[in-house]
């Protein structure tokens, strides 16, 4: 080991986390990320859950549910910066609009009570 870098956790630390009795994903999660940010003294840039997650060998949304556990006990804050949503809810099918656009026509839901369309 050339590059040898040492992170203190402070005792009282370790037993409050101990005493909080986290999952084991929720532990792992844990002692990542105060790898990356060992300080607290600053945001910092941390990968995606999906990221993490292959990382640790977990699904992603152990991941997300992990983090918010450590928001729920005060361990890490997280900040979303950048949202991205993609609409499921029409159809595959386009058609030509005025203007030169290709726009997806809706899919009309059932309301009789019969399943979705495909």
């Amino acid at each position: 080991m050339s590059n040898v870098t040492f992170a203190q956790i402070p005792l009282e630390l370790i037993r409050h986390v101990r005493k909080l009795k986290l999952s084991g994903a929720e532990y792992d999660l844990w002692l990542y990320l105060w790898e990356l940010d060992p300080f607290g003294d600053r945001w910092v840039k941390i990968p995606t859950p999906s990221e993490i997650a292959k990382h640790l060998n977990v699904d992603r949304r152990t991941i997300q549910r992990a983090s918010n556990t450590l928001q729920e006990f005060g361990l890490f804050e997280f900040e979303v910066k950048r949202w991205r949503c993609k609409n499921t809810t029409v159809s595959t099918k386009t058609k030509f609009v005025s203007g030169g656009k290709n726009v997806r026509s809706r899919t009309i839901l059932p309301t009789n009570g019969s399943k979705c369309p495909k």
